[in-house]
């Protein structure tokens, strides 16, 4: 595995030019090699030497936990975007789920909908950083993530589908669901915890995640990171590679005017 990820790696430094693209000689010819060495749109933690085949490793330090509670004594069932693709809450009207269901709320930190003096609102808490900048972030940085870990005092909860709809104000696309409790193992210990390998799951401007919350849940969830389309490090990198280069051409007297 290491020797062949080795000769990749170098394939796909020959075949990029030093901003991480590809040359017009090989395109359609070079992309085969691409794992992600070199290309300076994706933000691997600050890692110059990870691939894509790397992502599993990166995401044990690039974790994601927040904490869904809807037990009030008059909680009821809501269905949150967890990711709003480009919708707000002034447009709120216009978000269903991938079976024309209403989305009731997009995730907050804090008190998400309802009231607590009702004993109906559903609160949302994270770890570290707040959903409210995960939300931003990913509006101009899109980010996958390459698992999810759930951990629920329902087993109802599990049975709830995730939506997953990719949208465009041009045409429908294509959606799909993800359902936890397909992922239990029936002989495992602990039955409040599922674990769910993602593929292609990324939050983003143009997906939008749905999770119908049933009354007297509450679900800590943790996302594990992987590959950044970081645009504002991008930049960076090719004005350093630009630099290099000139100092390269010119010599190291070169001047930076």
């Amino acid at each position: 595995m290491d020797k062949a990820l080795r000769t990749l790696k170098a394939a796909n430094a020959v075949g990029q030019n030093y901003d991480g693209s590809m040359p017009d000689s090989y395109e359609g010819v070079m992309p085969r090699y691409y794992i992600g060495f070199g290309d300076q749109s994706i933000d691997f933690d600050g890692d110059e030497s990870t691939t894509f085949a790397d992502e599993e490793r990166l995401a044990e330090g690039h974790q994601f936990v927040f904490t869904i509670d809807n037990t009030g004594s008059a909680a009821v069932s809501r269905r949150l975007a967890l990711c709003p693709a480009y919708f707000s809450d002034t447009i709120l009207d216009q978000m269903t789920d991938n079976k024309g269901n209403a989305i009731d709320a997009i995730i907050k930190e804090g008190i998400v909908i309802g009231k607590a003096a009702d004993n109906n609102a559903l609160t949302v808490e994270s770890e570290n950083k707040t959903i409210d900048e995960l939300l931003r972030f990913v509006l101009f940085n899109p980010t996958r993530f390459i698992g999810a870990k759930l951990q629920c005092n329902s087993n109802n909860q599990f049975g709830q589908s995730l939506n997953i709809r990719h949208c465009s104000p041009f045409r429908n696309l294509q959606d799909k669901t993800i359902t936890p409790d397909t992922y239990k193992n029936s002989s495992q210990f602990d039955q409040t915890r599922v674990e769910i390998p993602l593929d292609n799951f990324q939050f983003d401007d143009q997906t939008l995640i749905s999770w119908n919350i049933l009354p007297q849940s509450r679900v800590t969830v943790t996302l594990y990171g992987g590959a950044i389309l970081n645009k504002a490090k991008e930049l960076n990198k090719k004005a350093s590679s630009a630099r290099a280069n000139l100092v390269r051409t010119f010599g190291p007297g070169y001047s930076k005017r």
